[in-house]
């Protein structure tokens, strides 16, 4: 993030991505995780630019029974807080990547563009929007990709994640913290297998939980912000979300 702020040049940066609230996402008993995989939220739009997100979940939506999953997917549905928790602590596991678009420039027009045309003509399709305005990107840009809230809350519930490969910020690692699936969704199935190792995916849901709860709390959050402001003269720049990068 340092080069999308690099007009700021009188500002401390601080990286500030998002964290777990423990309060509202905390476990519940193993015996209420009744459903193998599930997902509740959004499919991205053609404006990101890309589907990976969007491919990975619904490769599980189709083929989660085929797997020997039993699978609960909600595309395009919105709860509440603690609807969503209840839904996650449901869920032995879930689904995802990282958030946000590989195609961030300093202004976020490339984004805006896209977002434009795509109210313009909402059944455009993501190939359309992403050879139009991505490919070749007529601005420089870096990726905005990074973790989001949707990663720090299912570890609060102790529900095990199968993640595309990505940085996270370079908070979550792969292996130690979720499974990691190949972006090409080549190893899904030994993904699969993996997760079915009730051993292995409850060693995951404990070292994600305890090194989140040890480290990457929303507490944790804001003592790093006050230290920062307290040792520091000007006030610093807060990134959020995709702080890190």
């Amino acid at each position: 993030m340092q080069w999308v702020y690099a007009e700021c040049r009188s500002s401390h940066l601080l990286s500030a991505p998002h964290a777990l609230n423990p309060r509202l996402y905390a476990p519940g008993p193993a015996a209420t995780q009744s459903v193998d995989i599930g997902f509740c939220g959004d499919v991205y739009h053609p404006f990101i630019g890309d589907t990976e997100r969007t491919d990975v979940i619904t490769f599980f939506q189709r083929k989660g029974t085929e797997l020997g999953l039993t699978t609960e997917f909600r595309l395009n549905a919105r709860m509440g807080r603690p609807q969503w928790a209840e839904f996650l602590r449901h869920c032995r596991g879930t689904v995802g990547a990282e958030s946000g678009s590989y195609y961030l420039d300093r202004r976020g027009e490339m984004i805006r563009e896209a977002k434009a045309y795509c109210r313009r003509h909402p059944h455009a399709s993501v190939e359309e929007v992403t050879a139009r305005f991505f490919r070749p990107p007529r601005l420089s840009y870096v990726s905005g990709k990074s973790i989001s809230s949707r990663h720090f809350e299912p570890i609060g519930t102790k529900t095990c994640q199968l993640l595309l490969e990505g940085h996270y910020n370079g908070i979550l690692r792969p292996n130690e913290h979720y499974i990691p699936i190949n972006k090409d969704l080549s190893n899904v199935r030994e993904a699969v297998e993996r997760f079915r190792d009730e051993s292995l995916r409850t060693r995951i849901v404990e070292q994600a939980y305890e090194y989140v709860m040890d480290e990457h709390t929303y507490r944790h959050r804001v003592a790093s912000l006050i230290r920062t402001v307290s040792q520091s003269g000007p006030m610093p720049l807060v990134a959020a979300g995709h702080a890190g990068r």
